[in-house]
């Protein structure tokens, strides 16, 4: 089982160097980007989450005013914020700012953003954390043996049984269609915008965002071979919507050291749509600042 330190996330630092925010201190259209905490009982789909995407988080919301507006297993859901350090280890605030550092409501309405993520309350969405991960390892590079094997655990092993489960109960039959939780963040911010992503685009970095690293091994133990082969064909076949926009990313990537092509990308356009931004993204995102830890 792969050996996740948490004594070296970022996060801590940051945590001791920024102020604790209650809910009195947020403001509408602020972000929480939080890690789901470990029971310390088998894998925990949360350090696997974080191992994979290069970040020091698992979930994302947005504050509304009065909510976290946010993708669970019951769908995407206005949750109570009194409720949610029972479930995360630790929430930070992020809050979009303009060049000047002003937040929302002075230099921009903050309506346009909460009333984008209200349209989602109530849709035929779903959401698990297992989706999150298959997503992860088709758009991250895998670098551990290690850490593929535990993901093969985590499946149910190299038939996916587990994320086949979920998927025939959740979406086969129905008229839902999966959902991630930084989705709905930047489907949020994207759709108070207009169509080229302005006022309220968030703005992702290209450079990096794509985890490097020393690569597998070519010559892969045959379990972990049939693993990605197989969750490669599942994603094409049962979530061809994100399977499309990532081989966008793909090409993107081959033109990211042309010195035309912008550094950054706006979450929710056609090189970066919103199903395919991760929690990562989010905290690496160039109009959201860290301002605080959320502990109420």
């Amino acid at each position: 089982m792969t050996n996740f330190n948490q004594t070296k996330l970022g996060h801590q630092l940051k945590h001791n160097a920024l102020p604790d925010m209650a809910l009195k201190d947020l403001l509408p259209g602020d972000v929480i980007l939080s890690r789901g905490i470990c029971t310390g009982k088998g894998l925990c789909i949360s350090d696997i989450i974080v191992a994979l995407d290069g970040g020091d988080y698992s979930h994302a919301a947005v504050f509304d005013g009065k909510h976290f507006v946010q993708a669970t297993t019951k769908g995407v859901v206005a949750s109570e914020p009194v409720r949610q350090i029972e479930h995360q280890s630790y929430l930070h605030v992020y809050r979009f700012l303009d060049s000047e550092g002003n937040p929302l409501d002075v230099s921009l309405p903050s309506l346009p953003v909460t009333n984008a993520s209200h349209t989602m309350l109530g849709m035929p969405y779903a959401y698990d954390e297992l989706v999150l991960v298959a997503m992860l390892v088709i758009m991250r590079k895998v670098t551990s043996i290690s850490l593929l094997k535990d993901i093969i655990e985590l499946f149910g092993g190299v038939a996916l049984t587990k994320l086949r489960e979920w998927y025939e109960k959740h979406i086969k039959h129905s008229e839902s269609r999966s959902v991630i939780c930084s989705e709905v963040v930047a489907q949020s911010f994207w759709d108070a915008s207009d169509g080229n992503g302005k006022p309220y685009g968030l703005e992702i970095e290209v450079i990096g965002r794509h985890r490097s690293g020393n690569e597998l091994p070519q010559n892969l133990p045959l379990d972990c071979e049939q693993f990605l082969d197989n969750l490669e064909d599942f994603m094409a076949e049962e979530n061809p919507l994100f399977y499309q926009a990532n081989q966008l990313l793909v090409e993107q990537m081959t033109m990211k050291g042309m010195p035309s092509v912008k550094q950054t990308v706006i979450a929710g356009s056609r090189l970066l749509p919103a199903n395919c931004v991760s929690p990562c993204d989010l905290q690496r995102c160039q109009t959201l600042h860290f301002v605080g830890n959320y502990v109420d």
